[in-house]
């Protein structure tokens, strides 16, 4: 009999029932995602902040993977970034919890990437600490960096974490240091899976067979290969979920409850005894990790005296 031939469609890696789950005052001290993987995978999970979108997506439903792009690379995020990152091995066919726990998990320990034409984060600097901020990634598929702790902007008039409004029409940045707690609001957060290769993988688009070279990348020479139209559905670096899972996830935790207890100062003698000296001791308590700022203020509502740094302290 003659050949039939039938087309069939593959799509062996997906993530499913994907759950978000925010941080408020009656919750666990986490926010979490749940969802479960058709196959064995490393899972991404980045979140960003509140006001994020993405380039070259219409709508979160067509934010689509790049299979050429090396293992773990994000979309490029517009008007945002990213507070916090984790990848983790899963098996297949399980259900599975990922946490973050409210805190800025960005610092120079991490490396993260970019991909070509885009710009670096304002946080971003190089392997000696250099900034690269406001510069573009010009070499290869994608460009290497460093986070320097976490930023969130906010719009002209918008009320900031430390209860101040924003006074510049152009929007206003406050920086934060790794393990400080992230203000509240609507994060937005990406979801994705990946099965990666060792190396690259060309399909038959590119050279009509199908080819795998060991430790190569995409859009990079190796052995002889030129690196010409390497790209999404030609060249690949694993198998990806077809696009990202994105959402929002809310941190509310309100305001911090806090105890403070009769300033305490030193007396002296006895007859009389003068009273109200110092050195004056200040004592309190909150019921979470915040970011706690110390203060004298005069009648005037001036600060005469910063009892901890003016940025705060953090995780007390």
């Amino acid at each position: 009999s003659r050949a039939v031939t039938r087309q069939m469609s593959l799509d062996p890696l997906k993530l499913t029932d994907i759950v978000a789950t925010g941080l408020n005052k009656k919750s666990t001290a986490y926010a979490s995602i749940n969802y479960v993987p058709t196959e064995a995978s490393k899972v991404y999970w980045e979140i960003y902040t509140p006001g994020t979108s993405f380039a070259n997506a219409g709508t979160p439903s067509n934010l689509v993977t790049d299979s050429s792009t090396p293992t773990g690379t994000g979309p490029t995020p517009v008007g945002g970034t990213l507070v916090y990152r984790s990848e983790e091995d899963r098996t297949a066919r399980m259900n599975f919890t990922s946490k973050w726990d409210g805190l800025c998990g960005l610092n120079t320990t991490m490396t993260l990437s970019i991909p070509q034409g885009a710009t670096y984060p304002a946080n971003a600097v190089d392997d000696n600490g250099n900034s690269l901020a406001g510069q573009k990634c010009n070499a290869g598929k994608v460009c290497s960096y460093h986070p320097n702790g976490c930023m969130r902007t906010y719009a002209f008039n918008e009320t900031m974490s430390d209860g101040t409004t924003c006074a510049n029409t152009n929007g206003c940045t406050q920086t934060f240091n790794y393990g400080a707690p992230m203000p509240d609001g609507n994060y937005v957060y990406v979801l994705w899976a990946e099965i990666p290769y060792n190396g690259k993988y060309f399909n038959a688009k590119l050279n009509k067979t199908p080819n795998f070279i060991a430790g190569g990348t995409c859009g990079v020479p190796v052995g002889g290969i030129v690196a010409v139209n390497e790209g999404d559905g030609v060249c690949f670096t694993g198998v990806k979920t077809q696009n990202y899972s994105v959402g929002q996830i809310a941190i509310e935790r309100g305001l911090v409850d806090i105890t403070i207890q009769p300033v305490s100062y030193s007396t002296v003698g006895s007859s009389p005894t003068a009273y109200g000296l110092d050195p004056f001791i200040f004592k309190y308590s909150v019921v979470r990790d915040s970011t706690v700022v110390a203060r004298v203020e005069n009648a005037a509502g001036v600060a005469v005296k910063h009892l901890t740094p003016e940025e705060g302290v953090t995780q007390v």
